[in-house]
């Protein structure tokens, strides 16, 4: 079976079904106006959102057969920062791949604002 892909049409979809505006940085928050949040966090409220979040994206991950490498990477990707963990793997490198894929994607998308 295959590692975890997280792809831009998965981060775009879930951003459009929960309306959520993406940011950088937090999984999500309300912020007097709406949610907003990153891609992770915009896949988990597509999902369902509230409850225990981290732990349902560690759920949601492992149960795709994720690598913690590649889900730091893709959030160093999408955030634009250098990834927590310096270890340099091709996990890392796919996640952060597709992490800056998926912001292009995010920012390319007419209706999903940055």
């Amino acid at each position: 079976m295959a590692s975890l892909e997280i792809t831009p049409e998965l981060v775009v979809s879930a951003y459009r079904a929960t309306g959520m505006r993406p940011m950088r940085g937090e999984l999500y928050h309300y912020d007097g106006h709406g949610w907003c949040g990153c891609a992770a966090g915009a896949i988990l409220f597509a999902l369902g959102g509230g409850g225990d979040a981290r732990g349902r994206w560690q759920a949601w991950s492992i149960g795709r057969q994720a690598y913690p490498e590649y889900l730091d990477g893709f959030t160093s990707g999408f955030d634009c920062v250098p990834p927590m963990d310096p270890i340099d793997s091709p996990e890392v490198r796919r996640g952060i791949k597709d992490g800056i894929a998926c912001r292009v994607a995010v920012i390319r998308e007419p209706g999903v604002a940055l």
